[in-house]
């Protein structure tokens, strides 16, 4: 019984708690989040207004500080593990608690703070510290968005050896299971560039300076380079260069300045120093005069000195303002001497160049005359310096003359007879071993003519005979007829046949080439009566007409044809054929010979034969047959003025030696009426048997 009243009790008092707990109205909850410090707030508003007090729970666990007064609103909890929590608000008013309302909330991992990033002045390194806010499992650093390192969790320092300068920015965040704090940035700039390290610095004789170096950073963006504080013409260098040639500079003190680049950054210049050599004069030379004590200095300036000094046997002689490039010497006499020049430009010295020249000097000769005669023999005259010279050498065209030396007081001289063309004649007289200048003078050996020509024409044939004497060997010889070239001989030639156009007055000269030189002979004049025959006359029998053709050597006068020896034409100068349809039946000689003004040619001859033409008689119209077309032509001969038969012998059909009005009755009672046939030749192709003379040209159809 005493347990069936515990039961009766129990159920009582829950009873009682469940009408008391209704009768206390729960909060509603509005905020449960964690901060990213690890600490929870709860807020709500309140059911009641008489709440006695609020219990907060954590996890199942009330919270240290639970129960809240029943006015509070809200609740913020001490930093909590990082994980999942469970909280709960419960009001209650008295002993009457309220339904408990229930929130989740995630406890974030806190991350590090108070991060410095500092990037080194001499390298391409970073030192990152931070403080870290938790027990970290691990700390992981970022740089630019990629990982980089996964330290210790209780790490606090970080060494970054970066890939080159630039902008960085870091990301550092702890790690606890799987979770990851929020990340820390820190940035850092690295400005920092290696600079390049000079291992050669030079500049040689042609002033350029040349510079090599090794890369600190193996290979930059590019190399800017200063000439003198000036970019250089090629800079940027490609950034693996490691030398450098400038072009030639002015002389003086230089510095090439080589300053390193990768991206924005520049490294710490490196510089190379170096002087620029004044070049020396070029090209000394020292030529002694031939007729004093003098000595010609000649040099070329390689740079607009200031001033040159010119030394000679080692005292200075002369001290020459501005670049000059010549300087004559008075010696003191014959001797032997050296020179030194030395060019100045502000401080700069250029190197001494020197040269040596030695004065014996012998006074050259004065030409007087110098000439050369038509049988090319040069005469050079002059006057002495001296009483007498050792010998004086003459030299024709940088040789020496077979006559000389000459006797030291000969005061001519005259050559052999010179080749054609221009001389140079040289006269040096010598004392000793020492020669004078040689005096020089200038001839022209002229190119004598063929002589003696002689002009001689033919009588049987349109040739003139030339001959003619050489005055000199010739590299050829051009024969001219009235003004315009006739042949070209060998240079030995002394005749020559010339072949005329014809009957004509001729003038002729013989002109001798040699070399660039033509010299023209006295000529002859002479008049050609000769006149060349026709050629290649032939003669083609054609029935009764023999045809004539030739060739023509020249254009005649006019051109006379002969038949058995009596004139039978007179034609233009310029025939080549003639017809003969006069001929009669046999054999004749013909002849045909031109005439040129008074003068006429021996004949050129042939012999033909002329036949009788094979015919059909009353084939009139020559088609091959005998019909009333026949008749119609004939018709229109007679009376309407038409074409001539070609064989009037074919149109005398009656063959009464006449071709008239009583053929065509003939030929119509032969066609209509049945009358006689035609004479013979009919009806084939025969010769005319009476003779007939009206004549036959052609007769196609039986000529086939």
């Amino acid at each position: 019984m005493i347990g069936h009243g515990r039961k009766i009790a129990t159920a009582a008092a829950l009873v009682i708690a469940g009408v008391l707990a209704a009768q206390t109205p729960p909060v509603t909850l509005e905020t449960c989040a964690f901060s990213d410090t690890g600490m929870a707030h709860i807020a709500w508003s309140n059911g009641s207004d008489e709440y006695t007090g609020i219990h907060i729970g954590i996890d199942g666990i009330p919270a240290p500080d639970s129960p809240l007064p029943g006015a509070a609103t809200s609740y913020d909890s001490a930093r909590l593990e990082p994980g999942h929590h469970t909280f709960t608000v419960q009001p209650f008013i008295d002993d009457a608690p309220a339904e408990p309302q229930s929130c989740a909330a995630e406890a974030l991992l806190p991350p590090p703070y108070d991060a410095a990033c500092e990037a080194a002045e001499d390298a391409w390194r970073v030192q990152l510290a931070w403080s870290n806010a938790f027990a970290y499992e691990s700390v992981k650093i970022a740089r630019n968005g990629a990982e980089i390192a996964a330290l210790p969790g209780d790490a606090v320092e970080f060494v970054d050896t970066a890939p080159g300068p630039g902008a960085y920015l870091y990301l550092i965040h702890g790690t606890l299971g799987p979770q990851a704090s929020e990340a820390l940035a820190c940035a850092a700039e690295i400005a920092f560039v290696p600079p390049a390290a000079i291992t050669l610095c030079a500049a040689g004789e042609d002033r350029r300076l040349q510079a090599a170096w090794e890369n600190g950073a193996g290979s930059y963006d590019g190399i800017e380079v200063r000439i003198d504080g000036a970019a250089a013409p090629d800079s940027p260098l490609p950034g693996d260069a490691t030398a450098y040639d400038t072009a030639p500079l002015d002389p003086g003190a230089h510095t090439l300045t080589l300053i390193p680049f990768i991206g924005a950054f520049q490294a710490q210049a490196a510089l190379c120093q170096q002087t620029a050599a004044l070049p020396a004069p070029e090209s000394l030379a020292c030529a002694p005069s031939n007729e004093s004590w003098e000595i010609a200095l000649t040099w070329t300036a390689a740079w607009p000195y200031e001033s040159i000094t010119v030394t000679r046997d080692g005292l200075p002689v002369a001290t020459l303002t501005g670049a000059p490039e010549s300087y004559l010497d008075r010696v003191p006499g014959p001797g032997t001497y050296a020179y030194e020049l030395r060019a100045s430009l502000g401080t700069l010295d250029s190197e001494a160049v020197d040269c040596v020249a030695a004065v014996s000097v012998v006074p050259p000769v004065s030409i007087s005359g110098c000439s050369c005669n038509a049988q090319r023999v040069a005469r050079v005259a002059w006057t002495n310096a001296v009483p007498a010279y050792d010998g004086i050498e003459i030299i024709i065209d940088g040789e020496p003359a077979a006559a000389s030396p000459l006797p030291g007081d000969a005061a001519s001289y005259a050559s052999p007879p010179l080749a054609p063309g221009p001389h140079t004649i040289g006269v040096r007289p010598f004392a000793g071993a020492v020669y004078a200048r040689a005096a020089e003078c200038l001839v022209a050996a002229p190119l004598t003519p063929p002589v003696d020509m002689v002009c001689r024409a033919r009588s049987t044939a349109p040739i003139v005979d030339l001959t003619w004497t050489n005055t000199w060997t010739y590299d050829s010889v051009t024969i001219f007829r009235n003004g315009q070239p006739a042949a070209t001989l060998s240079g030995s030639a002394t005749a020559y046949a010339d072949e005329v156009p014809g009957p004509g007055t001729y003038a002729y000269f013989a002109a001798g080439v040699f070399g660039n030189y033509k010299a023209d002979s006295s000529g002859c004049v002479l008049r050609v009566t000769f006149v060349p025959p026709p050629r290649n006359l032939t003669c083609a029998p054609a029935g009764m007409r023999v045809q004539l053709a030739w060739s023509n050597p020249m254009v005649y006068d006019e051109i006379g044809v002969l038949r058995d020896g009596a004139v039978l034409a007179v034609l233009p100068g310029s025939a080549a054929s003639f017809d003969d349809t006069l001929a009669d039946l046999g054999s004749h000689d013909y002849a045909v010979a031109g005439v040129f003004g008074r003068q006429t040619s021996a004949p050129a001859v042939c012999t033909a034969r002329a036949t009788d033409v094979l015919f059909v008689r009353g084939d009139v119209n020559a088609d091959g047959i005998v019909d009333v077309a026949d008749v119609i032509a004939f018709l229109n001969y007679l009376f309407r003025g038409g074409r001539r038969p070609p064989c009037m012998e074919a149109a005398n059909l009656n063959d009464d030696g006449a071709a008239n009005l009583a053929d065509i009755i003939y030929a119509l009672a032969y066609t209509f009426r049945d009358g006689p046939a035609p004479k013979a030749p009919f009806p084939g192709c025969g010769p005319d048997p009476s003779g007939g003379s009206l004549g036959c040209l052609s007769f196609p159809p039986c000529a086939k």
